[in-house]
């Protein structure tokens, strides 16, 4: 089948160019395209406690993203200071698409005001709702108002913070990221492979495939943003996967062509052959990896169903762009591709490698595996973290204001456990009261009345590492009324029990 596929490609190698150059075309301005279209959803399944409490939450919000202002370097107490940041925030409120601004001199009690009184921070809630250019705009005006501090507090500095900036600077960096390891990866592949092949012309053939593969994985990607959740995990993800899969796979089938010249074959033959043989090997290898891949739909969370649906999309495209462009590629250059002088051994390193495997195979399973379970036993002491700020590099805003409020704000550093209540405000009062004996908790705070006959309160823990372990005791509670215990920590063990639960099936599968 794949010799057939080949001879075809070979045969019409005018019409597989063109075919690939408009996925190449395509690929390129979906690129320019896709990280606009990320999402900024918890990637979760929505049977998880967490998000089902998220979803009263947002629900009942009455604004919608917030944004996190740090000033640092001007003393809160001093006149001067208020002055400046009373009149910047009232400048703020009035910004079309901002909802609300809450300063520590609005909110005393709300632990604004860093510990050592020389930095504040002031919240920024834009509106509900609003299209992205809108909200973008009141962002970028939101920043334009607060930057002016930096001139009215000589020495002061602003900084800006919270979800939405992260986003943004996540979304950033993944992109440059990629961009920058496909604009270095590719040359010094190119250098390895005209070493290898011992000439450029044989060497472009896997680049060119590697182009195929990736290009189609962007025009891929964006088509999933219309019909799911994407962030920039799955972006990476699949970019990295083509370029790896697209250059194994050209290289393999370049190799296996040159060899058969070597044995006396003219190029049609060869290029015939090569798909024959090392396209079959393609073929099976591709199928594995994709079937093991789908292996992750049987998870419930929206994320890993995007990497699956990403990542087998990927192979696929690898697979295709190996077995179709390089044959015709082959057709138009193959003549050009310098081939051995004489036929190449079949007794390579790797046949002798086998051979000595294969005399003493025992010896060489129970050393890999030792060495597998040396390798993977830190895996078990693995503690998983949100994708937040603290994935970002210290040079980013917003990661400098996440390290700022952990080590300035007393315990506003700690994401609280909330609890979402379906009761009324005295009942999950008193309950309250209950939660602020435990040893685990620093602070409960007060009740907030949500729509429909919900009520919430914010639990903060001690310290971060007993978090999860409360959430997992508030969940076992049973107060006397429904209750569902959400945020970060409750998300992360929402994530945490879907691998140990789901994982087992994928991995049979």
């Amino acid at each position: 089948m794949t010799g057939t596929l080949g001879d075809w490609c070979f045969r019409h190698r005018r019409t597989v160019f063109l075919g690939w150059l408009l996925v190449v075309v395509a690929g390129v301005v979906a690129g320019s395209q896709v990280f606009g279209r990320l999402d900024t959803g918890r990637g979760g399944a929505s049977s998880m406690e967490s998000l089902q409490g998220y979803a009263v939450l947002d629900a009942a919000a009455e604004y919608g993203d917030q944004v996190v202002v740090l000033v640092d370097g001007a003393e809160v107490a001093a006149p001067a200071t208020r002055a400046a940041v009373t009149a910047a925030a009232d400048a703020a409120r009035a910004v079309p698409g901002v909802g609300r601004v809450v300063t520590t001199y609005d909110a005393p009690q709300a632990g604004l005001a860093a510990t050592d009184g020389l930095a504040q921070l002031i919240m920024v809630d834009l509106d509900k709702g609003p299209a992205k250019g809108a909200r973008d705009a009141a962002l970028a005006a939101v920043e334009k108002t607060f930057d002016a501090l930096e001139t009215a507090l000589p020495g002061s500095t602003v900084r800006f913070g919270g979800s939405l900036l992260v986003f943004r600077e996540v979304n950033e960096q993944v992109e440059r990221d990629t961009r920058k390891g496909e604009l270095l990866s590719l040359p010094v592949v190119l250098v390895v492979l005209v070493l290898i092949f011992g000439g450029l012309l044989a060497a472009s053939l896997p680049l060119a495939g590697a182009v195929g593969a990736v290009t189609g994985t962007f025009a891929a990607l964006f088509a999933f943003t219309f019909l799911m959740e994407l962030n920039a995990n799955v972006v990476s993800v699949g970019t990295v996967l083509a370029l790896g899969l697209g250059i194994d796979y050209a290289l393999l089938l370049v190799s296996r062509f040159r060899e058969e010249r070597g044995h006396g074959l003219d190029v049609q033959a060869a290029a015939h052959r090569m798909s024959a043989t090392a396209g079959r090997t393609i073929l099976f290898s591709g199928l594995t990896v994709a079937t093991s891949l789908a292996g992750l739909f049987l998870f419930e969370s929206v994320i890993y169903r995007a990497i699956a649906a990403a990542g087998v999309t990927v192979v696929v495209l690898s697979m295709l762009a190996a077995l179709t462009l390089v044959p015709a590629l082959l057709g138009v250059f193959g003549h050009r591709i310098t081939a051995p002088t004489e036929p190449v051994s079949e007794d390579g390193v790797f046949a002798r490698l086998a051979r000595r495997v294969q005399r003493h195979p025992w010896a060489v399973v129970v050393s890999l595996l030792t060495v597998f379970l040396v390798v993977g036993f830190p895996f078990l002491r693995v503690q998983l973290g949100e994708a937040g700020a603290k994935l970002l590099p210290r040079s980013f805003e917003s990661r400098q204001v996440a390290d700022a409020i952990d080590t300035r704000f007393g315990d506003r550093g700690l994401d609280p456990v909330v609890v979402v209540a379906r009761t009324d405000p005295a009942a999950l009062t008193a309950y309250a009261g209950e939660i602020a004996g435990r040893d685990d908790v620093g602070s409960v705070g007060p009740v907030t009345e949500l729509a429909d006959g919900y009520v919430s309160v914010d639990v903060r823990p001690t310290s971060a590492e007993g978090a999860q372990d409360l959430v997992r005791d508030l969940r076992a509670d049973d107060p006397g009324f429904e209750t569902w215990v959400t945020g970060a920590d409750a998300l992360l063990v929402d994530f945490t029990d879907e691998i140990a639960t789901r994982g087992p099936w994928a991995l049979a599968f």
